[in-house]
């Protein structure tokens, strides 16, 4: 009897909760999340393959989607989601869709802000440059605390270069105050004031970044593919039009 009222009481549980998706649940904090769009691309594989409901060819990618592939939403996956909204608004007129895995990405700094980047834009490294569509260059000169992004359009190899200049967002010295905090915090030697400071601080810069309020700190403007294909071999020609 005992047994038969637990399942009836786990059932009435069920029946109440609340029907929420796993995008809409209660893991971060930020309320404005559902109020930064998407990105939407093409994907004709995911019909191909069978994985998307009938008639469907289309994915969509969130901030939240950015901030479960990193573990937590700070400036790395804020900066990467913008970086890549960016480019794609740069290199796509409104009307176009950008088809997911057709692009180069080629930056200068090996860091979770450029593979955030990559995993939007669905480019891959490999042990075999000639088949990779990411590629990570420190040889790449830039100036202190600047990271280079070259996005490239597969299907007219037209280019974009993103210079996303961080230390207009973070002076130096704060910047050494937070990673100070950051590493301490892994070993628990961060007192409570620390961490309020820390947290208060990714918050707001995190809505700035999303929201669009620190577009200066990113420079977005074209670049030829020839000039990007001297810095990078492995890109292919040009095909003749």
């Amino acid at each position: 009897m005992r047994n038969i009222f637990i399942i009836l009481f786990s059932c009435a549980m069920f029946l109440i909760q609340p029907s929420v998706s796993f995008s809409q649940d209660s893991q971060w904090r930020y309320s404005y999340l559902d109020s930064i769009p998407s990105l939407k691309f093409l994907n004709p594989e995911g019909q191909l393959s069978g994985s998307y409901a009938v008639g469907k060819e289309d994915i969509d990618i969130s901030i939240k989607d950015c901030g479960k592939y990193a573990g937590q939403l700070c400036i790395c996956p804020a900066a990467g989601f913008r970086i890549a909204t960016l480019g794609i608004e740069f290199l796509f007129s409104e009307d176009e869709f950008p088809t997911r895995s057709e692009f180069y990405l080629i930056t200068s700094k090996d860091h979770m802000v450029s593979d955030v980047v990559a995993c939007i834009l669905g480019v891959n490294r490999r042990i075999d440059n000639k088949k990779a569509t990411y590629f990570v260059d420190p040889a790449i000169l830039a100036k202190h605390r600047e990271w280079h992004y070259y996005i490239v359009r597969k299907d007219n190899m037209k280019a974009c270069q993103i210079i996303y200049v961080k230390r207009k967002l973070i002076p130096d010295e704060e910047n050494e105050r937070l990673k100070n905090i950051e590493e301490r915090h892994e070993k628990s030697r961060t007192s409570d004031e620390e961490e309020a400071y820390f947290s208060r601080r990714m918050s707001t810069l995190v809505e700035s970044i999303l929201r669009g309020e620190k577009d200066h700190l990113f420079i977005v403007k074209p670049f030829a593919y020839e000039k990007l294909k001297e810095m990078c071999p492995y890109l292919p020609g040009l095909k003749s039009r």
